[in-house]
């Protein structure tokens, strides 16, 4: 799987959500909250040329079904209410923003976990049609733990300290848990591991 990453583009992405305390431990299910993304970040990369990146995208998304953010979400992921408020899109606007990123080039789409299910839940949430494209996504987290590369608990914000690297990125930001994992590929391409 991991392996023929060789050639051509490929995006990273990742989703920041909703979230209140003990959300996830329910299985994300409270009633009258539901797990709506707030925002997308991705990095394209060359994987010819050791997963260089060439591109990258950024939005947030305004939440409608809980339109106001816990201070839970504020304190992990830095989105302010301000923020989703001023520049929020909604989830078709950002969604069809994001296409057109992926639109620029052919791509082999990657994720650290279940961020295009993510998107599936939310296509469902707003009675969108799910892109296909979607369906074909890479969990890198999957295979990371298929190659004895990690253990099941780590989160793409951690993954440069696991393998020795620093990262001066934002955790828990689209974008720059996007280049923690993209930075993570570029050094097992150069250690001959990818």
């Amino acid at each position: 799987m991991l392996t023929s990453l060789t050639h051509g583009d490929v995006v990273v992405f990742d989703t920041e959500w909703t979230s209140w305390p003990g959300f996830m431990e329910s299985g994300w299910k409270q009633e009258g909250r539901y797990l709506e993304i707030i925002q997308i970040g991705a990095v394209r990369l060359d994987a010819a040329d050791g997963f260089r990146e060439t591109d990258s995208f950024q939005i947030v998304i305004r939440p409608e079904r809980n339109p106001t953010l816990s201070e839970y979400i504020i304190e992990l992921t830095g989105i302010t209410q301000e923020a989703v408020d001023t520049h929020g899109l909604t989830f078709a606007e950002g969604l069809a923003r994001f296409e057109a990123f992926l639109d620029r080039s052919p791509t082999r789409l990657l994720v650290w976990g279940v961020d295009h299910e993510v998107i599936a839940r939310n296509c469902r949430l707003h009675a969108i049609a799910f892109p296909r494209r979607f369906e074909d996504t890479l969990n890198m987290h999957r295979g990371f733990v298929d190659m004895g590369l990690i253990g099941h608990e780590c989160y793409s914000s951690d993954l440069p300290a696991r393998f020795g690297l620093a990262c001066a990125e934002p955790a828990h930001d689209a974008l720059g848990d996007s280049r923690a994992l993209a930075s993570v590929l570029r050094h097992l391409r150069a250690r001959g591991d990818l």
